[in-house]
């Protein structure tokens, strides 16, 4: 059997197609990890072991993961039950202690998540509870409560009591809506991100009792929703940085410093919903859009899209380390995604042989149907005959 140069160069050039058409990287590059029909609305990472992930979604339900490994999300043996669950937050000072905000009450677990119990004594009935944080030690609890204000705890949770303002003006705006808590060990302070009536981040400095807006650097009405603290790796070299997630991108504010500045080049312009870090990565951050997620590897300097395939708004991102990866992303947007995928999930090797036989029988059918190639009937009987002979 001869075959012309220019048919030669024919069937080199298909075999070079072939060959992309199976290593192209797929348009989607995140991965659907469930859980199957629940509508996901918070993410968590337990800070005392390796890569648990805490889910909670909008009908009350939790789930748990393993993301350095399967990553696949289980349903709690007990969830709260009552959603949905506005945010769940594992006790960075006590071992398996993880607590979830929900529409219907503050719920707490003492085995990482696997059994929630209520604990609302002391708590406004069906109090719809929006951020939580912990304070100067494990046991010291304060939440915000829609509507109602602050309450706090001494005992982990087993009661509440209100916060009173000191003062008629020192209370948040009565319509402001609390997206997130942090607090800072090093000043003793307390800052809360709001949205709505009286937006953008205010900060307390006994308590709670009474809150000053720390909007030095931050544009009139801009909207906070998420607060994240780099203890190291931030925006300057040494001390470290407080970040928040805007409705006008990431700004941040140095040790030392007090004015906000913004950190957005890289970023779209528009909402950053939600931050994240990976503690053993100085300087690492991870930015939820309205539509997918940025990282910074200089603590906010400069962004970058972390990967093609998500057009969503992200109310949460959790980083934990991976086995083949230094950090698997996992982030909610109705559903939960993680980048990179497990190996193998989309179908792997097999898939793509698959994919590679089939358009190349097609493509072959085609070239033999002009005498480009001989046709397989025709290289077969060919080949039957030389092993005859």
């Amino acid at each position: 059997m001869r075959l012309g140069l220019w048919r030669v160069g024919a069937f080199g050039l298909l075999v070079v197609l072939l060959a992309g058409c199976g290593t192209a990287e797929p348009a989607n590059q995140w991965q659907n990890v469930g859980p199957a029909n629940a509508q996901i609305n918070t993410l968590a990472s337990d800070p005392h072991i390796r890569g648990i992930i805490f889910a909670g979604g909008s009908d009350g339900t939790t789930y748990l993961a393993r993301g350095d490994k399967s990553g696949v999300f289980v349903t709690s043996v007990q969830s709260p039950g009552h959603g949905p669950v506005n945010i769940i937050f594992p006790n960075p000072y006590t071992e398996g202690a993880v607590y979830a905000g929900t529409a219907g009450g503050f719920y707490a677990s003492s085995d990482y998540g696997n059994k929630y119990t209520a604990r609302n004594s002391g708590l406004p009935a069906e109090a719809s509870v929006t951020a939580i944080t912990t304070g100067a030690d494990a046991t010291t609890l304060f939440i915000s409560v829609a509507g109602k204000g602050f309450y706090t705890s001494a005992d982990g949770g087993k009661s509440w009591k209100a916060v009173v303002p000191s003062t008629a003006t020192a209370s948040l705006p009565a319509n402001a809506v609390v997206q997130a808590l942090l607090w800072d060990g090093a000043s003793k302070a307390f800052y809360a991100a709001v949205s709505g009536a009286g937006t953008g981040v205010y900060v307390s400095h006994d308590v709670g009792a009474s809150w000053i807006k720390d909007g030095d650097g931050l544009p009139p009405k801009t909207d906070a929703y998420a607060l994240l603290q780099l203890t190291s790796g931030g925006s300057t070299s040494s001390g470290p940085t407080l970040y928040v997630g805007s409705s006008l991108g990431v700004y941040a504010r140095m040790s030392g410093a007090t004015a906000w500045k913004a950190l957005n080049t890289g970023l779209p312009t528009g909402t950053v919903y939600s931050l994240a870090t990976y503690f053993a990565t100085p300087g690492l951050l991870y930015a939820g859009t309205g539509q997918t997620v940025y990282a910074s590897t200089d603590g906010g300097q400069h962004w970058d899209k972390v990967a093609d395939g998500l057009a969503h708004a992200i109310p949460a991102i959790v980083v934990v380390p991976g086995q083949n990866t230094p950090t698997v992303t996992f982030v909610a947007a109705g559903q939960i995604a993680r980048y990179p995928a497990v190996a193998g999930s989309s179908g792997g090797i097999l898939s793509t042989l698959l994919l590679v036989v089939i358009v190349g029988a097609a493509a072959w059918f085609v070239l033999a149907r002009y005498r480009i190639v001989p046709s397989l009937p025709k290289v077969w009987r060919r080949l039957t005959r030389r092993g005859e002979s």
